[in-house]
């Protein structure tokens, strides 16, 4: 059988445990179809050279919008186009493949959501909690965003 991807020679975490010795690992479509110590075929072959295989990392608690830049329209914007698609980048390269934003500004994160939803953005998912609710002077009206007029 011939699968999409085969990633070879992979050392393996499942999750739950490190797989003694090297393993293949077939990927049709969206899903694992084998891991296997036997030498497995596909369209695309990746070698892993003995490096890891293993569940993608979330991080659950992120402040994507830098709050020292982003103080307006104008700036959220410029954030938009020139920062915000290199740090989502950045997650996938260090194997994070979902995020949760707290207290980002609302209408802009669930934008970034739908855009990476939607595949015209590239990036991990993104779960989002909008802006961030707080007593008078407490964190982070005082302290993150103390700065920020807007």
């Amino acid at each position: 059988m011939t699968h999409d991807l085969v990633i070879s020679r992979a050392r393996v975490f499942d999750g739950h445990r490190a797989l003694t010795g090297r393993y293949d690992v077939a990927v049709d479509g969206a899903e694992i179809a084998a891991v296997s110590p036997e030498p497995l075929r596909g369209k695309q072959q990746v070698d892993a050279a003995g490096g890891w295989v293993m569940p993608g990392l979330i991080d659950t608690h992120i402040h994507f919008y830098d709050v020292r830049a982003v103080t307006g329209p104008d700036s959220l914007r410029a954030f938009e186009e020139n920062e915000l698609p290199g740090r989502l980048g950045l997650f996938l390269e260090h194997g994070i493949t979902t995020i949760k934003s707290v207290g980002d500004p609302t209408d802009a994160i669930l934008d970034t959501r739908t855009r990476l939803a939607a595949g015209t953005l590239r990036g991990p998912r993104l779960l989002a909690t909008g802006c961030g609710i707080t007593g008078r002077d407490g964190h982070p009206a005082a302290t993150v965003s103390a700065t920020c007029a807007w």
